[in-house]
């Protein structure tokens, strides 16, 4: 199947991309490409092919979990740009929201 300039404009104007007239030229021989590919994709004798479960021989590899100690609250707070009785202290994300901490 091989695409015109014409399809590749239409399919840009669809897809509400601006696409000029030499770039759909470009557009429509690589989409031609790529369609040829799949039709040979989709041809492919693939009789008795047993399907793929993993696409490699080796299992995902994990590390074991581990108990590891975390940081102390002070740790963590220690490079925070703003704190206030233990906690992060970050700007309101609520509109209208009365008091630095946009408490309610």
């Amino acid at each position: 199947m091989s695409l015109s300039q014409q399809q590749v404009m239409e399919l840009a104007r669809t897809a509400r991309l601006a696409v000029s007239p030499e770039e759909a030229a470009a557009l429509a021989e690589e989409l031609t490409g790529l369609l040829e590919l799949c039709r040979e994709v989709q041809d492919a004798d693939v009789q008795g092919v047993e399907p793929l479960v993993e696409p490699s021989e080796r299992p995902g590899e994990f590390r074991p979990d581990e108990v590891r100690p975390g940081l102390t609250q002070e740790e963590a707070l220690a490079n925070a740009p703003d704190a206030c009785d233990g906690y992060f202290r970050v700007p309101s994300m609520m509109a209208g929201a009365e008091g630095e901490g946009g408490g309610a």
